[in-house]
């Protein structure tokens, strides 16, 4: 996507619009906590934006892990990344958010993406050592992840919350973490599709009909708003590039499937909504939704 948004932004005879249901990346859109120096400007050289999203991006999720900190009880946290952009990003939105909470954020280190267990046991030990009340890990299980959970199993007091992004909402964090994977939160933008509005619940249903089970995986309710929302811009238009952007970013939907959400000025969907799912006894269960307020995403 990084790589493809300046392209269309330039195209010939104007800006091409795109849209996507499961991007999250907070620099496409936006300035601030998760961005990287130069973000968003990258993604739209002409000046004028033409991406639009239909999730949450990762600014608002890690605004909800600073959330879920506190509700846990903790006023002192630590956050863990994978080096990697996306990991890089969470990190830094949680801490922003939870320094705009009161939290106090003690530490912050990047784990070994090569199973480096002297490296992750020595983070697990700092951690250990700031007496933090909760732990954020940003990243996922295949790149360090699980080992990074394992280590802190090894030294974790008791009362200590761990919590997780959405690359952790994995088979692999069960089945790889296993013991340590045990009483983690795991953040993920929108909501699971038993907990969809009603149109969206009877999309899911429908499709599993034609198509069988887990056709209705993740993103695929999200991918179908996007078409719509996409037709209908086109629909509006007077059949012009720069007609179709305008009717895009003018997008205002009720009741849809995801629900009822606007196009801020900026691309993003209005929609906050995260969700927090729980690992207990080697299953992942849907916990709750956070929607953090404005001022804790920068906006």
């Amino acid at each position: 996507v990084r790589n493809l948004l300046p392209t269309l932004n330039r195209a010939p005879g104007g800006p091409l619009a795109a849209i996507s249901s499961v991007t999250t990346a907070a620099g496409l859109t936006r300035a601030g906590p998760g961005a990287a120096p130069g973000e968003p400007r990258t993604y739209a050289p002409t000046g004028t934006p033409s991406f639009v999203r239909l999730t949450a991006p990762d600014n608002v999720q890690g605004a909800a892990d600073a959330v879920l900190a506190r509700r846990s009880g903790a006023r002192r946290v630590y956050a863990l990344d994978d080096g990697t952009p996306y990991g890089l990003g969470l990190s830094a939105a949680f801490r922003a958010a939870a320094a705009r909470l009161g939290l106090d954020v003690v530490g912050r280190a990047t784990w070994s993406t090569d199973d480096d267990r002297g490296h992750d046991g020595r983070i697990a030990a700092r951690v250990r050592g700031s007496r933090a009340g909760a732990v954020f890990l940003a990243g996922g299980p295949d790149y360090g992840g699980v080992a990074m959970l394992q280590a802190l199993r090894r030294v974790r007091p008791a009362g200590v919350q761990n919590l997780a992004s959405d690359g952790f909402r994995s088979p692999a964090t069960i089945d790889a973490g296993r013991r340590a994977a045990d009483g983690l939160l795991i953040s993920s933008s929108g909501l699971p599709n038993e907990k969809l509005p009603v149109a969206g619940r009877r999309f899911a249903a429908q499709l599993r009909a034609v198509a069988g089970a887990g056709a209705d995986g993740f993103g695929t309710v999200g991918a179908a708003e996007s078409v719509d929302v996409l037709l209908d811009a086109i629909g509006r238009s007077d059949g012009t590039r720069r007609s179709v952007r305008r009717e895009l970013f003018a997008t205002r939907v009720r009741d849809g499937l995801l629900g009822t959400f606007a196009i801020a000025p900026n691309g993003d969907t209005t929609m906050r909504t995260i969700s927090i799912y729980r690992v207990t006894a080697g299953a992942m269960r849907y916990a709750q939704t956070i929607a953090p307020p404005p001022r804790l995403t920068g906006g």
